[in-house]
């Protein structure tokens, strides 16, 4: 999941994608909770 969506967060979010996309959104658990706030709002913490 974390090699996956690495491609999708890193291309909107370079930044959030890198650190958290191995620790937050790699895990299962939080990919439903953050899909809301990384897929729904990538531009919002940027």
């Amino acid at each position: 999941l974390g090699a996956g969506q690495a491609s999708l967060f890193g291309n909107n979010q370079p930044k959030i994608g890198g650190p958290l996309g191995t620790g937050a959104f790699g895990a299962p658990g939080f990919n439903t909770t953050t899909a809301t706030l990384g897929f729904g709002a990538p531009q919002a913490p940027v």
